[in-house]
C-alpha cells in the first residue's frame, strides 16, 4: 500500500539496527539510552511494545531471532572486541558464541536453527564461519584475501 508506519519515537533513546520475527508479525531493535542496551520488540502495527530483554552486555546491535523464535543472537562488544551473543529470550540469559581474541559478527541462523553462519577476523582478515551450536564444531568457509563478511540466511 505504500503506508508509512511509525514505529518508534523516543528523543533520550536511539532505536537500531531491526530485524523481523520468523513469522513476520513482530520486529525486534535494540534500544541504546543512558541505562544501557535493550531489545525491544514490537508488532508491526506499533500498538504494542515490549522489552524482551533488558540490560544486555556489551554494545548489543544487530539481532536475529532464532526460528522459533525462542533465542536471538546478539552482536555485542565485549573485552575491546566483538562477540556474538546467543540470548534466551525467556530467561535473558546470555552466553558468548564466540569467547576468542577476534571481532566476530553478521551473525544468521541455519533455516533449522541448529547452527550460526557469521563473520570473523580471527584468520587475519573477514571471513565466513559456521558454528553448530549442538557439539561447538568451527567450519571456516571461505578463504581469500578479500572481506567477507555479513553472511545472509
Amino acid at each position: 500500500t505504500g503506508e508509512i508506519t511509525l514505529l518508534t519515537d523516543t528523543e533520550t533513546v536511539e532505536d537500531v539496527t531491526p530485524t523481523w520475527s520468523p513469522a513476520g508479525e513482530h520486529l525486534y531493535y535494540v534500544q541504546e539510552g543512558p541505562g544501557g542496551s535493550r531489545l525491544i520488540e514490537v508488532d508491526v502495527s506499533g500498538a504494542r511494545h515490549r522489552v524482551a530483554v533488558d540490560h544486555m552486555v556489551g554494545e548489543a546491535a544487530f539481532p536475529t531471532i532464532s526460528p522459533d523464535g525462542r533465542f536471538a543472537l546478539i552482536r555485542s562488544r565485549l573485552e575491546g572486541q566483538f562477540d556474538v551473543l546467543l540470548i534466551d529470550l525467556a530467561t535473558s540469559g546470555a552466553t558468548n558464541l564466540t569467547p576468542d581474541p577476534a571481532n566476530d559478527w553478521g551473525a544468521v541462523w541455519s533455516r533449522d536453527g541448529e547452527s550460526i553462519a557469521f563473520a570473523s577476523d580471527r584468520d587475519g582478515d573477514m571471513e565466513i564461519y559456521l558454528l553448530e551450536l549442538s557439539s561447538g564444531e568451527l567450519t571456516q568457509v571461505t578463504r581469500n584475501e578479500s572481506r567477507d563478511w555479513m553472511p545472509a540466511r
